[in-house]
């Protein structure tokens, strides 16, 4: 049983990592460095994440919010 802080591997299917309470960001990113690299390890295989980890800071993320707020209005009088 592997796990970083709340985050885990699924006990029925090992593609799937779990959240078991109140995981972190942090918990699962160190989780998918773990397996990455015993994968590696232990059979020379690379391993490559399926989606996309994008890491904003908060500051960033109020700019990021706001910009899609303006687009959203702004989309949305054009095609009014």
């Amino acid at each position: 049983d592997t796990s970083f802080g709340e985050a885990s591997i699924s006990q029925k299917h090992c593609n799937f990592l779990v959240n078991t309470g109140n995981a972190s960001f942090d918990d699962m990113i160190k989780l998918i460095q773990f397996i990455k690299k015993n994968v590696k390890s232990k059979t020379g295989v690379t391993l490559e994440t399926e989606i996309e980890i994008i890491i904003i800071s908060v500051h960033n993320t109020k700019l990021l919010i706001r910009f899609l707020v303006i687009l959203f209005f702004f989309l949305f009088f054009i095609f009014l």
